[in-house]
């Protein structure tokens, strides 16, 4: 099986059907010319997916007797390459229509016009626009009989981009504390960074993928080297090694010189690639990026990607038969000996209030009216936030008191009976709930949560000081939980330690029951610093935070136990996951903070708290570089 989301179904048949758009989306009145193009990607159906899983699981587990031995990019391609009756039913359906196209593997490229793409796929076009974006996209559509079994996916009649407000959190700004500033020389100092002599061999490669139109700035990058790392060599380390795809000098990307700033600024000498995917529809792009790491045969050895969604993936209109593609992908990509870091998001929990119409606002229960078992919850954020409240305590109706202005000051009371009620004031909003609500929807980020990459959290310094213990974040939550998409079927390294925390915790510290699939597969695996990082941007140094400073941060340490190994003669470590759950000593627990603190700071009502061992908030926690190198070079961590 190759992962435990709900099977694909197939494509609508209404083709009328029109897309739920949200978060700003809007559908123009302008229509689609029948001469304009579209751009799909068709992805045929690969083979020996499962015995790819497989593969994947044992090279990366050290005690494996396989481990180490990963395959080479020709026998990926050998082993999973669609069948030759699958390929030519695609490629004579498109040849039969007069349509062009390119083979890349098991993708095929296609170019045509909408009038055409309308009529084959059974659907009509659309224009939708946001974030000054105009995009051609379809209604629901079908894929034609005559390749439907031949399929998997199709890319680009769907699929939105990332909300700009997923990418880096700039931390600048007022908060309850101005973050402590993090440089490279910090994390260096903090994880104890040392030990290792970089070669400044190109066998031995790191990258960062950027989405979403970011762009880096080389002198930014410059500058950050100048100001903030002591010892490196000037128009070398400081120096990007290679663009891939077109590349724009541009200030205007503060997540893109986040993360190039910072994979490069801990790990001096290793030459760095920026990846770049200005598409605007995250699922193909990811399919692309994916895909050309799987399909080369030069390639970096490890990765960094600070993009994510942690919510419903049909709000940007990501299809599971997309994952499931996209995963196939990052499985090739661990039996080749890749290490891929992706931010666990910042939304802590990835906590969705249920709609409000799900509370039956009804009456205004008062203090000795008709209710008994009164609790308030001061710093209630909403009303529905205080619904769900009530659903997860099982109370027979709650109030939500909005200071509006004074949000500090909101608070939420929870009844356990009710036998009569008062008139409504106009500050307090007053209900029951069905008895049919669901649990509140909370989500684990993608594709963070896929089992073949290590998704990495967040913390901050106790006290808001540089060399202080660390807590989790709580500018922004520390993205966690336990995935819907995946269960831990590829996930068998960290089965013990999600056990562990279910049966250890206080259940009442839990999300109500239903909210999350407890045999789900966890994030984050680890975490590192995320507020405060001094990123260049335009030539003058910004406060940023995120798991997407975190994942670069934590890939440049790996980057660092890739060149030990390479030197001694050893293979580079390749998908982490198993390697890491077998060498906890070389980690400091992190036990301090939740993630039930939303994107802005605000508080959540459900989540997670750090616990000792693993948890969804900061994973196993935070390197200890010593004992992770030792543990690299087959040491003892203890």
């Amino acid at each position: 099986m190759l992962a435990a989301f709900v099977a694909a179904a197939a494509f609508a048949s209404t083709a009328s059907a029109m897309p739920f758009y949200e978060d700003g989306w809007s559908i123009s009145q302008t229509p689609v010319q029948a001469d304009e193009t579209v751009s799909i990607t068709l992805v045929v159906k690969e083979q020996n997916l499962n015995e790819i899983n497989r593969i994947a699981l044992a090279v990366s587990d050290p005690t494996s007797p396989t481990y180490g031995e990963f395959l080479t990019a020709a026998q990926v391609s050998d082993l999973t390459a669609p069948t030759a009756q699958d390929m030519d039913a695609v490629t004579g359906w498109l040849r039969s229509n007069g349509i062009g196209f390119q083979v890349r593997h098991s993708n095929v490229v296609a170019d045509l016009p909408a009038k055409l793409a309308s009529e084959l796929f059974s659907t009509t076009f659309h224009r939708v626009e946001n974030y000054g974006l105009s995009l051609i996209r379809a209604t629901d559509y079908e894929i034609p009989a005559e390749i439907q079994g031949s399929v998997s996916t199709v890319f680009g009649l769907h699929g939105l981009p990332l909300p700009p407000r997923q990418q880096a959190v700039i931390t600048s700004m007022a908060k309850p504390a101005a973050p402590a500033k993090v440089t490279p020389s910090v994390i260096a100092s903090t994880y104890q960074i040392n030990g290792v002599k970089v070669s400044r061999s190109e066998k031995n490669r790191q990258a960062v993928a950027e989405f979403q139109g970011q762009f880096m700035n080389s002198s930014d990058l410059a500058k950050n080297f100048q100001d903030y790392v002591a010892t490196y060599e000037k128009g070398t380390d400081d120096v990007v090694y290679k663009y891939i795809g077109k590349h724009h000098e541009s200030s205007s990307g503060v997540e893109a010189e986040l993360d190039i700033q910072y994979i490069m600024g801990p790990a001096v000498g290793i030459k760095t690639e920026f990846w770049e995917f200005p598409g605007n529809d995250f699922g193909a792009d990811l399919n692309q990026w994916s895909s050309n790491l799987t399909t080369q045969t030069d390639v970096p050895l490890v990765h960094s990607v600070s993009y994510g969604w942690q919510g419903n993936l049909s709000q940007i209109h990501v299809k599971d038969s997309d994952v499931a593609v996209i995963d196939a992908n990052l499985a090739k990509m661990a039996t080749l000996g890749m290490s891929v870091m992706i931010s666990s998001g910042d939304s802590g929990s990835g906590y969705t209030p249920n709609p409000t119409d799900s509370c039956t606002s009804v009456f205004d229960v008062k203090k000795g009216v008709g209710v008994q078992g009164e609790s308030t919850i001061a710093g209630a954020s909403f009303q529905d936030e205080c619904c769900d409240l009530a659903t997860a305590r099982q109370s027979k109706a709650w109030s939500f008191k909005n200071h509006f202005w004074q949000p500090r000051k909101n608070t939420c009371t929870l009844y356990s009976t009710v036998t009569g009620h008062s008139i409504a004031s106009q500050t307090t909003t007053t209900g029951t709930f069905r008895g049919d609500m669901p649990a509140p929807a909370l989500w684990a980020s993608w594709p963070a949560s896929s089992p073949w990459v290590t998704a990495v959290g967040a913390t901050r310094f106790i006290g808001q000081k540089v060399g202080n213990e660390e807590m989790a974040t709580d500018q922004f939550g520390s993205g966690g939980g336990f995935s819907k998409l995946f269960d831990q079927t590829n996930a068998p390294w960290q089965v013990k330690a999600t056990a562990h925390y279910l049966a250890t915790v206080a259940p009442s510290s839990l999300p109500p029951a239903g909210s999350f699939p407890p045999n789900g597969r966890g994030t984050p695996d680890v975490a590192a610093l995320g507020e405060g990082y001094q990123v260049i941007v335009d030539g003058r140094a910004t406060s940023v935070g995120g798991t997407s400073a975190s994942s670069p941060a934590f890939a440049a340490m790996v980057s660092l136990l890739n060149e030990a190994r390479l030197n001694a003669g050893k293979k580079p470590m390749g998908c982490l996951n198993p390697f890491l759950y077998q060498n906890v000593g070389a980690f400091t627990d992190i036990t301090v903070g939740s993630n039930k603190v939303g994107r802005g700071g605000e508080k959540i009502p459900f989540g997670y708290n750090c616990s000792a061992g693993w948890d969804p908030v900061t994973g196993l926690g935070t390197p200890v570089f010593p004992k992770l190198l030792a543990a690299a070079m087959g040491g003892a961590t203890e």
